[in-house]
């Protein structure tokens, strides 16, 4: 018999390209955005954390600890022909794929597939 899983409800944050944040989530999420001041080297780190669990409700503390940190990403700047070279990228795979079928019989095809994709846990 399997465990039941717990259903989580997802939160959505998108950074537009000036820097504005937007959360999006539940009406039964609460959410805090916090920016932490830049400070360099590790004991400057540790001051900046302290900054910003400083300034949290008390409720929110207990959150921001290094086992609930869920995702990262650096946020930079999307451009129009950042766009543009990801559909021509996109284009050229979608022409190699189709070639796949005419040049490799698709039992080889996946064959080949198998030894060449790799999973990590």
């Amino acid at each position: 018999m399997g465990l039941l899983r717990r259903q989580r409800d997802p939160v959505l944050v998108v950074a537009q390209g000036d820097g504005w944040l937007e959360v999006y989530a539940q009406k039964h999420i609460d959410v805090q955005v916090r920016i932490a001041p830049w400070c360099p080297g590790p004991q400057g780190e540790l001051l900046a954390q302290e900054y910003v669990r400083l300034g949290l409700p008390y409720r929110f503390r207990d959150v921001y600890e290094p086992g609930n940190l869920r995702r990262t990403e650096l946020i930079r700047q999307i451009l129009p022909s950042d766009i543009a070279l990801r559909n021509d990228e996109r284009a050229v795979f979608q022409e190699l794929t189709s070639w796949q079928d005419y040049y490799v019989p698709r039992k080889k095809w996946q064959l080949l597939h198998k030894v060449t994709t790799f999973h990590h846990d």
